[in-house]
């Protein structure tokens, strides 16, 4: 995993205000380190340079059928 990412309070107050959700200081202050991890986690995702085709996706919300 990449090193963790440090966001300062103040803007990842922004960053869920913007979202829509007001939080007390100690909410914040809880689920910082888990939005850390996550950007932590989705870093290669934003780092890898897609070509066209591989951005294709498929997707039937269809049940599937069983033959």
């Amino acid at each position: 995993m990449a090193e963790k990412p440090s966001v300062p309070m103040e803007e990842f107050r922004m960053l869920m205000e913007r979202a829509g959700f007001r939080l007390t200081q100690g909410e914040l202050e809880h689920l910082k380190p888990f939005y850390e991890t996550a950007l932590a986690l989705v870093a290669p995702l934003h780092a890898k340079d897609f070509t066209t085709g591989e951005m294709a996706v498929n997707f039937d919300a269809a049940e599937p059928t069983t033959g």
